[in-house]
This record gives C-alpha cells, structure tokens and sequence, in this order.
C-alpha cells in the first residue's frame, strides 16, 4: 500500500509545525538562562534541560506518530473506497465477460454447426464440382464428335447438292426426252394403226406382239403350211389360253400347227416344241383309221374345238409369226 502525494504533503506541514515549535521552545529556554543568575536555579535548568528535550522530542514524535497514523488510515480510507469501486467496476466487467463469454459460447457452437454445415456443403459442392467437370469433359467429347459429324455432314451435303444438280440436269434432259418419246410413241401409235389398217386390208390380226393371217381360200395341211412360209410365217402356235381364245374368236375350221406325222400319238408343233396346253374337244384325239395326223379347230366352244384330221383334206388356215423389233 502506497501513499499519495496528497497524504505526504500534510505529514510534511506537520512536522514543519512541531519544528518551530522546538525552536520556540529552545529559545525560551536560553531567554530564561540570561535573565537569571548564576545561581542554584541556573544548575537546575541546565539540569533538566534534557528532560525537556527529550519530552520534548518524544512529543513530537507523537505527534509525527499521529498524523502519519491519521494519514495512512485516510489512505487507507481513501484506497479502500477506490478498490471498492475498482471491485464493483470488476464485479460488472466480471458479469460483463461473464455475458459475453455466454455470447462468444454460443457463437462459437453456432459458428461450429454452421461449420459442420459448411464442410457438407463443400463436399457437396465438390462432388458436384466433380460431376460438373465429368459433364464437361463428356460435353467436350461430345462436342468434338458432333463437330467432326457436322463436317461430314457438310461434305456429304456438298456432295449431294452437287449430285442434285447433276440429277436436276439429268431430269431436265429426261424430260425432253421424254416429250421426244411422247412424240415418237404418238407418231409410232399412228404408224402402228395405220399398219393394222393394212394388215386387216390383207386378212392380218394382231395380237401380243404376233400377227396373224387368216386364209380365205382352202388347202392342204402341207400346202397351207408351205403358204405360210412363204410369207415368213408357220402355221398358228398356240401356247396359252388367251392366244386359244384369240384364234377361236374368227369361228371358222381352220388348220392349226399340230401334228403327229412323225410319230402316231407324240403331237408336236411346227416348231417341233412338244404339247403342253391341250384344248381338244370331247373323244379327240382318236386317230380315225390311223390317217388322222393333223389338227383343226371345230366351230365348238373355244376351250373344246381341237380335231384330229387326214392331212390331205383341205381347209382353211392360220397362219403366224412374231413383229420384228
């Protein structure tokens, strides 16, 4: 414990004090020595000239005793009441950190989850980061192989647009020619009719590519056949049922190309192919006599009128032969 400068000061005034007092008190007492005698009175004050000081001296020191003990317990007085203050101030700021500790306790729990909050959210921030970068570089590679399609593309698009114009410039000059051969299948219709005109003018018919002449007078099944020939043609050939129909249509008793003259019962036509598409009327062939070799159409219905017959009776007759192209 220490005094101020205040308390130092009034111990200081108080000792000037009890000096002047000492030295009023010495001299009264020399005053007292010369105005006396030299006597018995004299011996006895310097006698007890030292108790007096020594009472004296010990009053003093009393006194200092006093005023020091009263300054130190107004120090002590004083020091108190400021460390009752200054305890009061650390008592509140006590309280004061107290509450702010709580505080910084909960902030710091509060700081700990959000913490705790925080480390997941990076993790899920970093693993989308991950997946993000997984997308990114897919998106890369994708992005290079539609790139490198797109050129692909394009040259292949290069190439069809120039394939375009040279089909554009092949459909043009089909074009024409088609409407060439619009003209010329017209101008070949014509010729075409024309023609029949004149092949029916000369007993002629067409049918399926092959024409057909139909004789007005009668011969031979030999004679007939050699007639044809000399026209370029042979005696009919009849492959199919429509063609059977056809030849039938001119309901007459005509000489077809078909015989067995070679051999009895193997019928052959005059292009030696063998029969296949049989169209004889009801109990024929029957080979009359054994002279009934070649073939005729009877006027009965189309798909019944073959007829065997002797080869030498005469007939009319019919004869074809293919168009040449």
């Amino acid at each position: 414990m220490s005094v101020n400068i205040y308390e130092r000061a009034d111990i200081v005034e108080v000792k000037q004090i009890l000096t002047e007092h000492m030295d009023t008190y010495d001299n009264t007492s020399t005053l007292d020595s010369i105005g006396g005698g030299w006597g018995t009175e004299r011996i006895e004050q310097k006698g007890a000239r030292p108790y007096k000081m020594a009472t004296g001296s010990l009053l003093l020191l009393c006194a200092l005793l006093l005023f020091t003990v009263i300054g130190l317990c107004v120090s002590v007085s004083r020091e108190r009441d400021q460390l009752q203050v200054i305890t009061a101030n650390l008592t509140e700021a006590r309280h004061l950190l107290q509450s702010t500790n709580a505080s910084l306790t909960q902030e710091r729990d509060a700081l700990k989850t959000n913490n705790t909050i925080l480390a997941k959210e990076r993790e899920q921030l970093e693993s989308s980061y991950r997946a993000v970068v997984r997308e990114r570089d897919r998106l890369n590679a994708s992005y290079t192989d539609t790139n490198a399609e797109k050129t692909q593309l394009q040259t292949n698009y290069d190439t069809l647009s120039k394939d375009k114009d040279q089909l554009q410039n092949s459909y043009n000059q089909l074009k024409q020619d088609q409407e060439s051969l619009n003209t010329s299948y017209a101008n070949l219709e014509k010729e075409r009719d024309d023609m029949l005109k004149g092949l029916l003018d000369l007993d002629w018919r067409y049918f399926d590519s092959h024409l057909y002449y139909i004789s007005t007078t009668n011969k031979s099944w030999d004679d007939a056949r050699q007639h044809c020939k000399s026209t370029g043609a042979d005696l009919v050939t009849i492959n199919s049922q429509e063609e059977q129909e056809f030849v039938s249509s001119f309901n007459k008793e005509v000489w077809i190309g078909l015989s067995d003259v070679n051999v009895e019962g193997q019928w052959r036509w005059v292009d030696d192919s063998p029969l296949t598409t049989k169209f004889w009327a009801k109990d024929q062939p029957n080979s009359y006599k054994g002279e009934q070799d070649c073939v005729k159409l009877w006027l009965s219905p189309p798909l019944e009128n073959w007829n065997d017959e002797k080869c030498s009776i005469v007939h009319q007759w019919i004869c074809e032969k293919p168009i040449q192209r």
